[in-house]
């Protein structure tokens, strides 16, 4: 079940030679939602580093890692005085966060 904002997180399991191995798949951007329809519609047209991955987003399916990291070095390029773009930017890491909470509450509930 989707949200607005997420896709659910998942978990694969692999089995290599008789080895299984379970990897968390951290829950992405859900680009069919109203969070990243406003990113797109409200945001983009007013900052060309949100437009550009945006684009990015949406060729990846998923906020890429390009993205966390030009937020981190290049942070000079988002107008955090507008408060699309801090909302965008508080977003950004609640999304990164969310994975390692929900994997966190999984692991504790099967002990």
């Amino acid at each position: 079940m989707s949200t607005e904002l997420w896709t659910d997180e998942y978990r694969v399991n692999i089995n290599v030679n008789g080895t299984v191995d379970t990897l968390f798949v951290m829950p992405s951007i859900n680009i069919s939602g109203k969070l990243f329809q406003y990113m797109e519609e409200e945001v983009a047209p007013v900052s060309h580093a949100i437009a550009e991955n945006i684009e990015r987003v949406k060729i990846a399916g998923d906020i890429t890692p390009s993205f966390f990291a030009d937020i981190l070095l290049n942070y000079e390029k988002y107008d955090i005085k507008d408060d699309r773009i801090r909302l965008i930017i508080a977003f950004h890491y609640t999304t990164h966060n969310r994975g390692y909470l929900n994997r966190k509450s999984y692991e504790s509930s099967i002990g």
